[in-house]
């Protein structure tokens, strides 16, 4: 009974053996791709087919993959396609650990990322059991569009990157994080995903694709034409090598990595090199990461620099409408990410030539649907915005500086900056100590605060840029206020052109200002705006006085000296160019001057008529008005007459009505609106 037994069993281990021998024999000859696609669908939840899917068993398996189509959502296209791939399995590998492959080689790999209208991703998966299910609690449980995780692929992303929470990226990141440890403090990564990455010795992919729909309805296109990876082993330092297109922009990636065995070391950040280039522009980046799958939890250092601005407004999805020289900028400091949010600090070099030193940056993505957030600190030496604008440099006419007032009612990223510069150039206008704090919001560009110093005085504004009240209107609104205090009168006076008038003392004034144009030039050409300009002290030519009031000493011998001002007062309205000055009032030691006039600013034209009040000036004075007409730099001068208006100007009754009512406080402290 044993013996039989003995042999029953020898003769079924026979069998087995002999099943092996025919199974590794037969294996390499058998199509799994049937099996293999309905098991991979029933655990997958999709259609999973292959054309071919071949199996040659050792120590080293060998897989041998044919059209491998993954369906995507209902209706929509296949999420992947595969049109070849091979490599080989390290069998033992799969009993140690994560997987080891080598000599992989994939073609004609198509990957595509979209949603569903209820925000489910096609990345993600769940078997076909749990279909129904799962579907039942998102039903249930679903929150509007708003408050779900939006596609970090936007317009701005990085090539490559995946929608929201792709596979593998790190969970529990919520700006309210970041945000308890204070604005710069950022939420520590911890990488689920890298501890299990797979061991790819040697990789090559040629002719693949990505494509990404965003949640804002953008499709974002990454075209692979070779990507390679690998190491001579687990513990040599990896190379990951790319070269392709990103909507078309050609680009080349080349990325360096410690080892795989360092990778899969959860224990501390892994050693990363990365550099991007696409033609002129290249970013460099050396340090560390917690996550180098996703690019995440880096810290570093990072250099940009761009031949132009080109390549940068491509990617941020706001390509030029034709390849121009713009500023080059180059840009060296401290990179750190978590999950959402960015950080660039200490950072230094310069844009157009003009150096920027200590600049910060931080980017917070926002949720699904809603913008990103980007604020700036930006301080420069000096800033020239001619040379970056493409206009001739400062010593120029600046007739060519203009700037765009186009404002997104739903913009992708909302911009807060602050910019300082030890001097600033805008045309012919140069600030000293200047400052900027401006903000993008939907529909509004914010100038939150703008002083600087201008000819020896001070200069400060608010304002604000505003998209049309109805969409498809031509151009923006401009609202402004600005305060000027201290400006050198005889400086003044050239900045404008006029020519010599022996007026001395700092000049103070308000003007609020409005206006809507596509560009800022445009805009300021048809502006009206209304200002008070104002002197208290300071001194002017007794000849001046004399010639207004037509003194008859003048015709014998030229008054020497000064008059001492008591007050100036001039009530200015803009519109399209032209100047109107109602009241002009100058109270001197020898006598008060009222007039009114136009100064036309495009034509450099003047028309002013000023007269005294007769009794402020002497006996020998006719008090006869005098028009001052012509070119602002040899304008004629030649006696006139006084309108019922121009009389009534010469009264020293209050002129508030005259003032636009903003306005009217700074008005009321001058002496020159009380009699006297």
């Amino acid at each position: 009974m044993i013996r039989w037994a003995i042999r029953i069993m020898l003769s079924l281990a026979v069998l087995l053996l002999l099943a092996l021998a025919g199974g590794w024999w037969l294996l390499p000859h058998l199509d799994l791709g049937p099996v293999a696609g309905r098991v991979g669908g029933a655990l997958l939840g999709r259609d999973l087919a292959f054309a071919g899917l071949k199996v040659v068993p050792g120590h080293w398996t060998r897989l041998e993959v044919r059209g491998l189509r993954l369906a995507g959502l209902p209706g929509a296209a296949p999420m992947l396609e595969v049109a070849q791939a091979e490599g080989e399995l390290d069998v033992l590998s799969l009993l140690q650990g994560p997987p080891v492959l080598r000599h992989l080689s994939v073609s004609g790999a198509r990957l595509r990322l979209e949603r569903a209208p209820d925000g489910t991703g096609n990345w993600h998966f769940h078997a076909k059991g749990q279909q129904e299910a799962q579907g039942e609690v998102r039903g249930a449980g679903r929150q509007p569009a708003s408050a779900q995780p939006r596609d970090t692929a936007s317009a701005g992303t990085a090539p490559g990157a995946a929608p929201e929470t792709a596979p593998g990226a790190p969970a529990g990141q919520a700006a309210s994080s970041a945000q308890g440890a204070g604005p710069d403090a950022l939420p520590p990564v911890d990488p689920p995903g890298r501890a299990g990455f797979p061991a790819l010795l040697d990789l090559v992919l040629t002719d693949g694709e990505v494509e990404i729909a965003t949640s804002g309805g953008n499709r974002l296109h990454v075209r692979l034409d070779r990507v390679s990876l690998g190491a001579e082993d687990l513990d040599e330092p990896v190379r990951l090598s790319a070269q392709g297109a990103y909507n078309g922009l050609p680009l080349r990636l080349q990325v360096d990595l410690a080892s795989f065995l360092a990778l899969r070391d959860k224990s501390g950040p892994c050693p990363v090199t990365l550099r991007v280039n696409s033609g002129d522009t290249s970013l460099g980046f050396g340090g560390t990461m917690a996550d180098p799958l996703n690019l995440d939890g880096a810290k570093g250092q990072l250099v940009l620099e761009a031949a132009t601005p080109d390549v940068l407004l491509a990617i941020a999805g706001s390509p030029p409408p034709e390849a121009k020289a713009g500023p080059p900028l180059r840009l060296a400091g401290v990179l750190e990410r978590s999950g959402d949010h960015w950080r660039l600090r200490d950072a230094s070099g310069a844009l157009g030539g003009s150096a920027i030193a200590g600049a910060r940056l931080r980017l917070d993505e926002g949720a699904r649907g809603e913008p990103d957030r980007l604020a700036l600190d930006l301080p420069f030496a000096r800033l020239d915005l001619n040379r970056l604008l493409g206009a001739p440099a400062s010593g120029g006419s600046g007739d060519t500086t203009d700037l765009p007032l186009a404002v997104d009612r739903s913009p992708g990223m909302l911009v807060s900056a602050r910019i300082s510069a030890e001097q600033l150039d805008y045309g012919t206008l140069r600030l000293t100590g200047a400052r900027l704090a401006a903000s993008l919001e939907p529909g509004r560009v914010v100038l939150e605060d703008l002083s600087g110093g201008y000819l020896g005085g001070k200069v400060e504004g608010q304002g604000a840029v505003e998209s049309p009240a109805e969409p498809g209107q031509p151009g923006a609104r401009i609202s402004a206020r600005l305060a000027a205090t201290g400006l050198d009168v005889q400086a003044l006076r050239r900045e404008l052109g006029i020519g010599q008038i022996d007026l001395q003392g700092r000049m103070d004034g308000h003007v609020t200002l409005s206006a809507r144009g596509a560009t800022l030039n445009g805009a300021a050409r048809g502006a009206h705006a209304s200002a008070v300009v104002g002197m208290t002290g300071g001194s002017i030519a007794r000849e001046l006085i004399e010639l207004a009031s037509q003194d008859l000493r003048g015709l014998f011998r030229t008054a020497r000296g000064q008059s001492a001002i008591s007050c100036l007062l001039g009530v200015v309205d803009l519109r399209d160019g032209v100047a109107t000055v109602a009241p002009f009032r100058l109270r001197a030691e020898h006598g008060t001057i009222a007039g009114n006039g136009r100064f036309d600013l495009r034509r450099r034209q003047m028309d002013l008529t000023v007269g005294s009040a007769r009794s402020t000036t002497g006996t020998l004075a006719l008090d006869i008005p005098v028009r001052v007409s012509g070119a602002f730099a040899a304008p004629s001068i030649r006696p006139a007459r006084w309108t019922p208006e121009g009389r009534a100007l010469l009264a020293a009754g209050n002129v508030l009505e005259r003032i636009p009512p903003e306005l009217r406080d700074y008005a009321r402290r001058s002496p020159c609106l009380s009699p006297g």
